[in-house]
């Protein structure tokens, strides 16, 4: 999982003010009230010293509306009012929090994307589909906004029950205007795919028409598609039915990329080649520049903290800065499916002599490595 939203950040000078909040608007009588929310995070960085107009801004951004129902959290970071990103993550906070430091805390960005899968729902028939983006984290790119309906221009799309050789040739045109309207939907899902970069694109409705969308399927498309047994462009489809099986197929997505994850990172940290673990390696490699995913056990109860900038910061805020800084991933991991020293590990983009395979001090000063 990547944090685009937050690359911008990693050009700005700290320090940074950060805001984890609470912005669900569920039922005002349950005390789902952001404004209150945010004057007890404000109150919070005041006495933290936020420069007053950078907390204005924060105030702005953290309290819009977010055009969605349901629980959700927002997280807000910057270090001055020009250089803030923010983030709409699904689900409430484990708390809400203002901090202002030599690293912003993006820990709760990371808890909430670990859910979302970026993905395409295809609703097929024999003239065209309707295609939706969703599982993005910018909050002025929602799933609303990415909406396409492709018709594929080829109308002769129904049989009818004849004989006769003029009757074959229309059987035949039929034919012809499914397929043809089966490769627009293919072509339209190649553009989205090299735009909006989905890790699944999910189908559903006419089986001959998702049959003959595979069969057109660039391999950059044909990777990603997965066929659902529901759903479609019909009138009276089960919206239930249908949300129940894209959330089911989303999470046997997850489950499987975390678990290819975990094996790659297994199976190069026995050769000790493309992986390390434990907290100070994984900052060392991350400093080089060398990561491409750090693996990290979410554990709430833990106090473990890193110096940055001769300030005592939590070890999980470093982490995940520093996995920003140097556009590497970051996937939150079960312990019971991998153990972690430190609860962390990384997978590297490269490896030299130099890198710290479980090296003592003196042993990495010489370049060696054990055994």
């Amino acid at each position: 999982m990547h944090l685009e939203t937050f690359h911008a950040l990693a050009d700005a000078p700290p320090p940074f003010a950060s805001v984890t909040l609470d912005v669900s608007r569920v039922d005002r009588a349950a005390e789902d009230d952001v404004d209150r929310r945010w004057r007890a995070v404000a109150e919070t960085l005041t006495g933290l010293g936020v420069p007053t107009d950078l907390l204005a801004t924060l105030g702005q951004r953290t309290r819009a509306e977010t055009g969605r129902g349901g629980e959700w959290t927002r997280v807000v970071v910057g270090s001055s009012p020009a250089t803030l990103q923010d983030a709409l993550v699904p689900g409430r906070p484990v708390r809400d929090e203002g901090t202002w430091g030599p690293v912003p805390q993006l820990t709760s960005a990371v808890r909430g994307l670990a859910g979302l899968v970026r993905h395409a729902v295809v609703r097929i028939d024999r003239t065209g589909a309707d295609i939706d983006l969703a599982g993005g984290a910018d909050p002025t790119h929602t799933p609303d906004n990415v909406h396409e309906v492709v018709e594929g221009g080829h109308d002769v799309v129904h049989k009818v029950p004849a004989g006769g050789w003029s009757q074959r040739r229309f059987q035949m045109r039929v034919e012809d205007s499914w397929e043809r309207n089966a490769e627009a939907v293919a072509e339209a899902l190649v553009r989205l795919v090299r735009a909006q970069h989905p890790d699944v694109v999910l189908v559903m409705g006419d089986v001959r028409a998702a049959g003959l969308l595979e069969r057109y399927a660039a391999p950059q498309l044909a990777e990603r598609l997965v066929r659902l047994n529901t759903g479609g462009r019909a009138a009276g489809t089960s919206q239930t039915a249908e949300d129940e099986a894209v959330a089911a197929a989303l999470a046997v997505h997850r489950a499987a990329r975390e678990a290819a994850l975990v094996e790659r990172f297994r199976e190069q940290l026995s050769r000790q080649q493309d992986a390390v673990e434990g907290r100070d390696d994984v900052l060392e490699v991350l400093d080089r520049g060398q990561v491409d995913e750090v693996l990290m056990v979410d554990d709430l109860r833990s106090e473990a903290t890193v110096t940055v900038d001769g300030a005592s910061v939590p070890a999980d805020a470093a982490l995940v800065w520093a996995a920003v800084r140097t556009r590497a991933g970051v996937t939150l991991v079960d312990p019971h499916q991998v153990a972690l020293r430190d609860g962390v590990g990384a997978l590297l983009r490269w490896s030299d002599q130099a890198t710290p395979h479980g090296m003592t001090p003196a042993m990495r000063g010489h370049g060696e490595h054990p055994g």
